[in-house]
């Protein structure tokens, strides 16, 4: 089974290109998305509907691995399952009791929607 697989970011196409090139994961994603092509930033959902409209999907067929409080906020308002992997800031606990899962790393991630695909819902 191939994931589509998106960035949805706050930060610009340009910033987020900068990023991806630096990691050398420029060719890894099927789908990206800028704060700055939407009209409504996080924790406004626009910007994962907007993902969800580009590969046809319904929320129940995504997932958003997020960091922020916005974005945890926001996948909640599309009612996308959101896995969280903190970043700097802390999150809030009553944010937190949004989310499916909340992870210590990315390295965990993997693992984890291995458990979903297996058969095992968010």
């Amino acid at each position: 089974m191939k994931i589509k697989i998106a960035v949805a970011s706050s930060s610009s196409i340009k910033i987020i290109n900068e990023y991806l090139q630096l990691s050398d994961l420029e060719n890894q994603f099927d789908y990206i998305v800028g704060g700055d092509k939407v009209v409504h930033s996080k924790p406004d959902p626009e910007i994962f509907i907007k993902v969800l409209e580009h590969f046809n999907f319904d929320s129940s067929e995504a997932l958003v691995l997020e960091d922020s409080n916005n974005g945890i906020l926001a996948s909640h308002r599309a009612n996308i399952p959101v896995i969280c992997v903190p970043d700097l800031v802390e999150n809030k606990p009553e944010l937190l009791a949004l989310t499916y899962k909340t992870l210590p790393s990315l390295l965990e991630v993997k693992d984890e929607i291995a458990k979903i695909l297996e058969g095992s819902k968010c």
